[in-house]
């Protein structure tokens, strides 16, 4: 994968988008889905949204899509009602030139809204180990750290949440340490 990307950025592939309207952005596109991005059906999931989200924002960078056609790009993965939702986003204001910044945005109040956010932060907050693996436990509170918005804790502030979270024998092992 990384060689097509390469392939494309140098304009060496021969599935290097070429410069101009559609050609460009289902190069692109093509790109992006062979990079690992999904569809978005529109899932009332602010977890599924923001993976879905922070993976296709990843991979345009990766990929050093022109800013300008990032919008154009995104949103040929929308799906079922999530296309429809972006239709409407689109007629709505259609004398605007629509930037990342809103369909970034239009997106969160929509599919990640403040509610979802606040859900997720609250979860993150009383996370523990519990039951879970260790991995699991490092899996879960990757996921759910990006939805800590109000409290924005350093590394330092995270390295200390996670140990906390952790069974009490495993916690003491690492402040031994």
């Amino acid at each position: 994968m990384r060689a097509v990307v390469a392939g494309m950025v140098a304009g060496t592939s021969n599935t290097a988008p070429r410069s101009g309207g559609i050609v460009t952005i289902v190069q692109w596109v093509k790109g992006m889905r062979e990079m690992g991005c999904m569809t978005y059906r529109g899932e009332e999931d602010a977890e599924v949204a923001g993976h879905w989200l922070r993976k296709v924002e990843r991979v345009i960078n990766q990929m050093q899509v022109p800013e300008e056609l990032w919008v154009d790009c995104v949103t040929q993965l929308l799906v079922e009602s999530a296309h429809s939702w972006w239709e409407t986003i689109r007629e709505r204001r259609s004398r605007e030139v629509l930037r990342w910044r809103d369909f970034r945005e239009e997106f969160e109040e929509r599919y990640y809204s403040w509610e979802h956010k606040r859900e997720k932060e609250q979860e993150f907050l009383e996370l523990k180990q519990g039951d879970l693996t260790v991995l699991e436990y490092e899996r879960r509170f990757q996921d759910l750290v990006a939805f800590a918005s109000t409290y924005h804790p350093t590394e330092r502030h995270r390295v200390e949440r996670f140990r906390d979270g952790l069974r009490r024998e495993l916690r003491m092992i690492l402040i031994a340490m």
